[in-house]
Parts: structure tokens; sequence; C-alpha cells
């Protein structure tokens, strides 16, 4: 779907104590931990000028994409741990997770937006 990016995000470096893993380099107005529990829902919203990424660390989600104003359109796709997912702003988002799951969530905008102002609820996914 236009306006959405998903890519599998391995380590910059690795020697004998593990490895370092940039999960995203973008300047950000929010980090959140999101755990959800399987078969729970989270999003069913979109932002007019907040672009958003979804890194999983662990589980799996499914994924659903829709333009705001064509939410009969939308996209299913799987998330799975070490994968990163970028939403444009006016994309109706929602996870299920298929199995318990944890991902770190991360907003950016142009401006000084607070979350709550950028948020728009649009249920894609009961």
């Amino acid at each position: 779907m236009k306006g959405v990016i998903i890519e599998k995000i391995g380590p910059v470096h690795s020697d004998e104590r593990g490895s370092i893993t940039d999960v995203l380099n973008d300047n950000l107005v929010h980090v959140g931990l999101i755990k959800t529990k399987k078969g729970n829902i989270r999003g069913n919203h979109y932002h007019l000028k907040m672009a958003q990424w979804a890194y999983v660390l662990e589980g799996k989600f499914e994924v659903f994409v829709a333009d705001f104003q064509k939410i009969e359109n939308k996209e299913r796709i799987i998330l799975n741990a070490g994968e990163r997912i970028k939403f444009s702003p006016g994309l109706v988002h929602a996870f299920r997770a298929i199995e318990d799951s944890t991902m770190i969530d991360m907003t950016q905008s142009e401006g000084k937006y607070a979350y709550d102002e950028d948020v728009f609820k649009c249920v894609i996914l009961s």
C-alpha cells in the first residue's frame, strides 16, 4: 500500500559481546513500549500530521492499513519480530497480536503536535 514501508532491521554491529541494532535514526516526538496479549487489538486510528513507526521486539502482529478516506480498501500485513513498519499521515492502522507481543511505537511530526491532538479514531479492525 502506498504510504507503508516494511523493513527487516538487522544489527549494524556484532562482536563477542552481542549486537547493536539501530531501530530508527530520525527526529521523534514520542517513543512508547507497547505490550499486547494474544488476540487483543491496538490502534484503530490515523494521524493527519504525524508519521508513525512500529518496531516489533517479540511476537507477531496482524496489521490492517487503509487510507482514512477509503477504509473499505484495507490491506492485511503480517509483522514479525525484528521488522519495522512506517505509516505515513492519513493511513488508518490497527494491530492484532497473533501471539503475546511487544513493540516500540514511535511518532514524528513537522511541528510540535501533542500526540493526542493528532489521533483520530477510525475502526478498521474489531
